[in-house]
């Protein structure tokens, strides 16, 4: 009787344990989105969490957008930063329209010193130039995208000393250790297994 209940017990935290590791990849749900549109692009502001976590995009065509800051929405937001854990959604739902994330913009994470890990959906292509320029506690990126985003670099020149990993799906290690932009990062460059 003990050892079934022990195997029993090992399952369940073993379920558990793989139940906790997918949700590391999952976005959190968007609740609500707003818009306004400067300089001729329409910005989107999508809530999260009751409203305490915000991500910002810019529609790109009728079914595409890319991420960016939060003063590209407003101006007066200089002190909202990005921070923690954050997962880009591979796509979202604004007024009934969905759209897929397809990018990162230039600077887009600039300054976000809280910013702990982020997470970039497949969906992915390009990553501007600089997108995490000042993200001092940064320590880990995670891009599902199987083909290497085309990126100029990740960082101004310098990687923090918190910086420990760029995790890609395993069989795709060797494709980012030798694409334009990330074989500059081969030593931070680490493979995951992709359960989905």
């Amino acid at each position: 009787m003990k050892i079934i209940h022990k195997t029993l017990v090992i399952i369940i935290l073993s379920l558990f344990a793989i139940a906790c590791q997918k949700d590391e990849y999952e976005p959190l749900k968007i609740i609500s989105t707003k818009e306004v549109i400067r300089d001729g692009k329409v910005i989107v502001e999508a809530s999260y969490r009751n409203e305490l976590k915000k991500m910002y995009f810019i529609l790109m065509s009728p079914n595409t957008a890319v991420v960016t800051r939060a003063t590209d929405f407003d101006p007066k937001l200089v002190n909202r930063e990005y921070y923690g854990k954050e997962v880009i959604p591979s796509e979202f739902t604004h007024y009934s329209q969905t759209y897929q994330v397809v990018g990162i913009n230039s600077n887009a994470f600039k300054y976000s010193d809280k910013l702990t890990l982020i997470v970039i959906p497949e969906t992915v292509v390009t990553i501007g130039e600089d997108a995490f320029t000042g993200c001092s506690v940064l320590e880990s990126i995670t891009c599902k995208a199987k083909t290497p985003p085309e990126i100029r670099s990740l960082f101004p020149g310098y990687i923090s000393q918190y910086f420990q990993e760029i995790r890609v799906p395993q069989s795709r290690v060797d494709a980012y250790k030798n694409a334009l932009g990330w074989s500059i990062y081969a030593d931070y460059i680490v493979g995951f297994e992709d359960i989905e």
